[in-house]
């Protein structure tokens, strides 16, 4: 597997960050993201279909964030895309 990761910088202690792992076999490229948030994302080819980007994110239980910031992650990504993650139950 190829693996794309985001290493948490903040803390000390070995957890934290997201990653992306793909098959060795699929081209996949990351992109550069400009954001607030602990994101990853890579845009594939889905064999014999089409091109896709996926964007994992990590949002820590008591982070406050506001709609424009998780939309200026969304305007970074190209379409179509998944957008996947843990986002700890905000409303």
């Amino acid at each position: 597997y190829n693996t794309f990761r985001k290493d948490r910088q903040t803390e000390q202690i070995a957890s934290g960050g997201v990653a992306i792992l793909v098959d060795n076999s699929i081209y996949a490229k990351q992109i550069n993201l400009n954001t607030v948030f602990e994101a990853i994302a890579i845009t594939t080819i889905v064999p014999n279909f089409y091109k896709i980007t996926i964007c994992n994110i990590y949002i820590p239980p008591n982070y406050n964030f506001t709609c424009d910031q998780l939309e200026s992650l969304i305007q970074q990504l190209p379409r179509p895309f998944i957008l996947t993650g843990d986002f700890n139950s905000h409303n």
